[in-house]
């Protein structure tokens, strides 16, 4: 059943402002199905961190937490 579910159509109706934080050597998660997140939500920003694979919020905890304080002040 999930490997038929596609709600990438929904993308577009999304309202809330989306951060999406990711790391240049995530293994888990190919960079293209981010790009299709990207391409369909209107209100996105990704930001990559180098060197970082899938857990951000544990390799650089810091830099995950300022990103994250600056997504929600709107800067």
């Amino acid at each position: 059943l999930l490997s038929r579910l596609d709600l990438r159509p929904l993308l577009p109706a999304i309202p809330q402002p989306l951060l999406m934080i990711g790391g240049d050597r995530d293994t888990i998660v190919p960079r293209c199905y981010e790009a299709e997140v990207e391409a369909g939500v209107p209100d996105v920003r990704r930001v990559e961190f180098a060197p970082c694979g899938h857990y951000p919020q544990y390799t650089l905890p810091d830099d995950t937490a300022d990103e994250l304080i600056r997504h929600w002040r709107g800067s």
